[in-house]
């Protein structure tokens, strides 16, 4: 009895001993393919993140050696405009009061009501900058909800901060990409309140006091006003180009091509003439030769008013047209 429960002992031993090897090689085949797993979830991370920030890269709306305008839906809408030559900020305030002609076509609104219009028309923040860029006769890039402030509100940021906090406010409502938010972060955390100047439209003359429809007291923009209030925000590196415009109005919307003169004048560029004409153009095309379309001028003309480029000799003797179709009457 001893003999055969000392066999059986062994024989449990020498399984376990076959066993464990096995159980080994389960284990490490187990390992092998986690490890893939995770190498493939890196890869695959590692793919969309390059693919999602070469696009942001492509998209990004500042060319960063030409002026920057945001406008701001704060309470009272508030311009940023930032220099790269000078290395300054101007802060331009409209009051929510102020009456506005509201792009596409909605009438007369005030100033503070058109964040909320434009979501509501599906617009987002398009119609607030389009409205203030065509009363005010001023170039704008970009917008942003009021916790986009804070963009233009920081205070000597290092690159690891500004690329933190670029990452951090993609739950802002804007048309500013990463690469944007990131640029005009480190732009402008370096420049000092000495170097932020602020525009009081009252006093220069630009809004005027004015009785509502309702009777309460508000404010209108004088245009002449606004054209010598806003010389000062031209843009250097556009206007140091000198590159001749010619302004083409094909929709049925009289008074179109002055308009859009009126902004791209205060931009730097030179407008040589309006005219109208029928082209069959829908929207918005600006028309040149391809050394001209690839200047500062024309990536920043076309950014402003959502132009197409159209590589072509202008009829005019001129170095763009930018020709206004039905569409672009509509939207602007």
């Amino acid at each position: 009895m001893l003999r055969f429960s000392a066999s059986c002992a062994g024989l449990s031993i020498c399984d376990s001993l076959n066993y464990m090897p096995a159980r080994r090689k389960k284990s490490s085949h187990f390992r092998f393919f986690s490890l893939r797993l995770v190498f493939v979830f890196i890869l695959i991370c590692t793919v969309i993140l390059s693919w999602e920030l070469y696009r942001s890269w492509k998209e990004r709306i500042w060319t960063l050696d030409t002026r920057f305008t945001v406008v701001a839906a704060t309470a009272d809408p508030t311009i940023y405009s930032y220099s790269p030559k000078s290395g300054k900020i101007i802060v331009i305030k409209i009051s929510e009061k102020t009456q506005v002609d509201v792009a596409g076509e909605y009438g007369k609104w005030l100033a503070g009501s058109l964040w909320e219009l434009g979501w509501q028309e599906g617009k987002k923040g398009e119609l607030l900058r389009y409205s203030l860029q065509n009363s005010l006769g001023l170039p704008i890039d970009g917008w942003i909800d009021k916790d986009g402030v804070s963009l233009f509100e920081g205070r000597g940021l290092g690159f690891v901060s500004a690329f933190s906090k670029a990452i951090t406010s993609r739950g802002i409502k804007t048309n500013l990409d990463f690469f944007d938010r990131l640029n005009v972060l480190i732009a402008t955390s370096k420049v000092g309140i000495g170097d932020r100047r602020r525009i009081d439209l009252e006093t220069q003359g630009v809004l005027k006091r004015i009785t509502l429809a309702d009777g309460e007291e508000g404010l209108e923009i004088v245009p002449d006003q606004a054209r010598v209030a806003f010389e000062p925000l031209r843009d250097d590196t556009v206007f140091a180009e000198s590159k001749r415009v010619v302004v083409i109005n094909s929709s049925d919307k009289s008074g179109l091509a002055s308009e859009v003169g009126r902004i791209l004048s205060t931009l730097g560029t030179r407008v040589v003439g309006t005219q109208t004409n029928k082209d069959v153009v829908e929207n918005c095309v600006l028309r040149g030769l391809k050394s001209d379309l690839e200047t500062v001028t024309a990536k920043k003309v076309a950014e402003v008013f959502g132009c197409d480029l159209e590589e072509k000799e202008p009829l005019s003797p001129t170095d763009f047209e930018i020709i206004l179709g039905e569409n672009f009457a509509k939207n602007y």
